[in-house]
């Protein structure tokens, strides 16, 4: 590495141990920061059911249309993320994310310009692109923290916050004061984060020189560290994409399970919050071993009759969601500390509650709900022992 590299990194350093040094609940000005872009970048996505909604009620587009104009916008937002671990063999992490949060408000802004269906998928591919950009240097951001686990609990917490809350109140408004509210609502609550970008990404610069000279190459545990996430979320949204269907079945009425569903994001949200605020000191097998426990529950209480069995296995099975992502999480940043591998963490997410929901359709159609509830559970489990087998007893974050 030449001088200049060094006073580079030095200089990196130095500004890292700046924005490191005041903290709330042990995390620094600068790791809250990033809290706050990474649940902004997720924050539409977060009240997806009042987008399709808006959509299709308020612009007449129907539910397949609005379907389609949100399907379009997920895809953008994997192809960003997708793109991010090239780009950031040339581009510093603050660069793209201050670039993908400039480009998903211009998104929202030329949005609300025209009710055009063409135009709307123009612009929310746009958004969802550069979304999927700012969302991935999210991800490889809290991967290169020094507290991993407790940001992304607190990330999953704030997402979840934002779901209540939005589904509660963005009705309401938007009855009041129209569909271009929801977008331009949107818009403005992304300018903090704008603001915030450069300055969160500069005390990872000398994380970004690695990350330069790096190959795209990713190391096998890494690898391995993303298959034991997407085994996970495969398992459990095997089960959780089908609560519903299930519970008609069983003959609950549609308030009853509405109460079921918003029982379970707050399960999410409790698993979250737990984690960083109190159980990110547990090693990632400790995490596992409580996860399993959890699932094991939703399973059994799937077995018995009952609208109470039913909330009850719905509450353990969001929980362990919530519990369990930040530690496999933080077993993928201890694999791989450039952060390029947890960068596609939205992806792996993405593609693996896509592929379980259209396996598990045909799975309950042909052998029934049990084989459908067990199957997921044990690949979830499956996960969890991989990560255990993976990272052993790594305990609590990086120093």
């Amino acid at each position: 590495m030449s001088d200049t590299a060094d006073r580079t990194t030095e200089e990196g350093l130095r500004l890292a141990g700046d924005e490191m040094s005041t903290g709330f609940y042990g995390l620094s000005v600068a790791e809250w920061a990033i809290v706050l872009i990474a649940v902004n970048n997720v924050a539409l996505p977060s009240v997806m059911p009042v987008v399709i909604g808006t959509l299709s009620r308020d612009l007449g587009f129907g539910v397949a249309r609005a379907g389609y104009i949100t399907s379009i916008s997920g895809a953008a937002m994997v192809l960003g993320a997708i793109c991010f671990p090239f780009l950031v063999l040339h581009f510093k992490r603050w660069v793209l994310l201050t670039g993908g949060i400039l480009f998903m408000v211009l998104g929202f802004v030329l949005t609300v310009l025209s009710p055009d269906y063409h135009w709307l998928i123009a612009t929310r591919a746009l958004t969802g692109f550069a979304d999927g950009i700012a969302a991935a240097a999210c991800y490889s951001l809290m991967a290169g923290s020094s507290n991993p686990s407790r940001l992304l609990g607190m990330y999953a917490a704030g997402q979840g916050l934002v779901g209540i809350i939005g589904m509660a109140l963005l009705p309401s408004v938007i009855a009041v004061l129209g569909w271009r509210s929801l977008f331009l609502f949107a818009a403005i609550i992304a300018i903090p984060a704008l603001l915030f970008a450069p300055r969160v990404g500069k005390y990872h610069e000398s994380g970004a020189l690695v990350l330069r000279r790096a190959t795209f190459l990713l190391p096998g545990k890494a690898l391995a560290s993303l298959g034991t996430i997407f085994l996970m979320f495969a398992g459990l949204a095997a089960t959780w994409g089908f609560m519903q269907p299930i519970g008609e079945a069983r003959g609950y009425g549609t308030g009853m399970i509405s109460f079921a569903m918003s029982l379970s994001a707050a399960a999410q949200l409790i698993g979250s919050l737990l984690v960083g605020l109190v159980a990110y000191r547990l090693s990632i097998r400790g995490a596992a071993l409580y996860g399993s426990a959890a699932i094991a529950i939703a399973i059994a209480a799937l077995s018995f009759p009952g609208y109470a069995a039913f909330c009850a296995a719905i509450f353990a099975l969001n929980f362990a969601w919530g519990f369990l992502f930040p530690f496999l999480f933080r077993g993928l940043s201890n694999s791989d500390p450039t952060g390029r591998a947890a960068s596609v963490t939205s992806v792996v997410t993405a593609s693996a509650v896509s592929i379980a929901t259209a396996v598990s359709g045909a799975l309950l159609e042909e052998l029934g709900e049990t084989s459908l509830i067990v199957g997921g559970g044990l690949l979830a489990i499956a996960g969890l022992a991989l990560a255990s087998a993976l990272h052993g007893e790594a305990s609590e974050d990086k120093a």
